[in-house]
C-alpha cells in the first residue's frame, strides 16, 4: 500500500473539489459496477465496504474501532470521486476510486483522519477463484508489554471468494471474521476486519492476509484487548501481529506418525519435551516414560491438536492444551497455547510445538 501515492490522490481530490464548477458535478462515474472491501492504512481502525452499481451510484458502510457501524451512500462524479458524512456517527469522509475497469480499480479515501485503501472482489461471475481452499495458520504477537504469544486460526475459501477466519487469539478468545478475497493488479489480498463482536464490541482484531505462491501471511494484524475480567491478561493492551498459514487438507493430518511436543511459558520451570507416535492415522501413544501424564489427539478432519498434562508443580494441577495442525512444505507441525494454573498480575498463557 503507497502511501505517498494515496496522499497525492486525496490531495488532487481537494482542488478537484475546490476547482470543478457545480454543473460538472452533474456527470456521474462510467466504470462498471463492483464490490470493494478497503481497510485503514496505517492502524487498521476503519474497514469500507461498498457497493458500485450503475451510473457511479453506491452504498455500503463503514466501521470504526469501538464498534462504530455507518452507512454510507451516494454517487461517485465523472471523476470517481464523491465527498459526504457517514451516517449515524456524522463523520465526514472522502472516497475516491480510479480505473475504469475491474482489473484496474483502486478504491482510497479518508475519514476521521483515518486514510484507506481498498480493491474489489477477485471473483468474475463463472470463474472460481484460485485460492479456494482451507488455510491453517498460527498468529504470533509482538508487544513491548506482556501478551500472550500464539494463537491459531483455519481460514476457510469457497470458490467465489468469499472468506470465513476463525480461531483462538493469543489469550483464548475465539473470534470469527468474514471477508471476500480481493484483486489488484498482479497482487491479491484478503481483507479481514473482527471489531463488531470481539470483547462484547470493545475490542479489535483486524488486518489483511495476502496469497503469496499458494501460501499466506498476514504481517500486520492489530490486536486491540479492552479490560476483562479474570486472572489472564484482565489490563487493557495493544499488540501487533502475525498470521502466517499453508494450504491444509484432510490427507495432510495422516502425516504425523511419530513426533515430539514440548511447552513454553506459562511459568514453566523445568522441560516438558514428550515424544509420541501414531498409529492407524487416529490412534496416539505417549512414550514411556510419560512423567507428566501427557495425552494427546489428533485429528485430521478438522486439523485439531488437543490434549492436557499435569503441571509440574507441587499439585500436579491438570492442564488442557489446544492447537491447529499446519504443514509447512512437506513438513507437519502443529502451534498453540495452554492456560497455567500459576496467575501473575498480567496473567500466564504458554505455548506449545509439536514437531516430527
Amino acid at each position: 500500500m503507497n502511501r505517498a501515492l494515496f496522499n497525492n490522490r486525496l490531495l488532487a481530490l481537494a482542488l478537484s473539489l475546490l476547482l470543478i464548477p457545480a454543473a460538472a458535478h452533474a456527470a456521474t462515474f462510467a466504470g462498471p459496477p463492483d464490490n470493494f472491501n478497503a481497510l485503514d492504512i496505517g492502524t487498521d481502525k476503519v474497514f469500507v465496504r461498498l457497493n458500485l452499481m450503475n451510473a457511479g451510484k453506491f452504498i455500503g458502510s463503514m466501521d470504526f474501532a469501538g464498534g462504530t457501524h455507518n452507512t454510507i451512500k451516494g454517487t461517485l462524479d465523472v471523476s470517481g470521486s464523491f465527498s459526504g458524512t457517514a451516517i449515524p456517527s456524522q463523520t465526514p469522509y472522502i472516497l475516491v476510486l480510479t480505473g475504469s475497469t475491474h482489473s484496474t480499480y483502486l478504491l482510497t479515501g479518508s475519514a476521521a483522519g483515518k486514510e484507506f485503501e481498498g480493491f474489489p472482489f477477485a471473483h468474475i461471475k463463472g470463474q472460481t477463484v484460485t485460492q479456494q481452499g482451507i488455510y491453517t495458520s498460527y498468529i504470533v504477537t509482538t508487544s513491548t508489554t506482556p501478551v500472550p504469544l500464539i494463537g491459531y486460526a483455519t481460514l476457510r475459501v469457497g470458490k467465489t471468494g468469499a472468506t470465513m477466519l476463525s480461531g483462538k487469539l493469543p489469550d483464548a478468545t475465539s473470534f470469527t471474521a468474514g471477508g471476500n478475497v480481493l484483486a489488484y493488479g498482479t497482487s491479491t489480498y484478503l481483507v479481514i476486519f473482527n471489531d463488531r463482536a470481539l470483547y462484547n464490541k470493545k475490542g479489535l482484531f483486524s488486518g489483511y492476509i495476502e496469497f503469496n505462491a499458494g501460501n499466506i501471511s498476514g504481517p500486520s494484524f492489530l490486536w486491540q484487548k479492552p479490560m476483562t475480567k479474570g486472572p489472564y491478561y484482565p489490563d487493557p493492551f495493544t499488540a501487533s501481529a502475525a498470521i502466517t498459514g499453508f494450504p491444509y487438507s484432510k490427507a495432510m493430518g495422516d502425516l504425523f506418525t511419530s513426533g515430539t511436543t514440548e511447552f513454553f511459558g506459562g511459568m514453566l520451570t523445568s522441560s516438558t519435551a514428550q515424544a509420541f507416535t501414531v498409529a492407524n492415522k487416529r490412534i496416539v501413544t505417549v512414550n514411556s516414560p510419560n512423567p507428566l501424564n501427557m495425552k494427546l489427539a489428533i485429528n485430521g478432519a478438522t486439523a485439531a491438536f488437543r490434549g492436557s498434562f499435569n503441571f509440574p508443580d507441587s499439585t500436579h494441577t491438570l492442564v488442557k492444551y489446544s492447537g491447529i495442525l499446519l504443514q509447512e512444505g512437506t513438513v507437519p507441525l502443529s502451534v498453540g497455547y495452554f492456560r497455567s494454573p500459576i496467575v501473575s498480575g498480567s496473567g500466564s498463557i504458554g505455548y506449545f510445538e509439536a514437531l516430527p
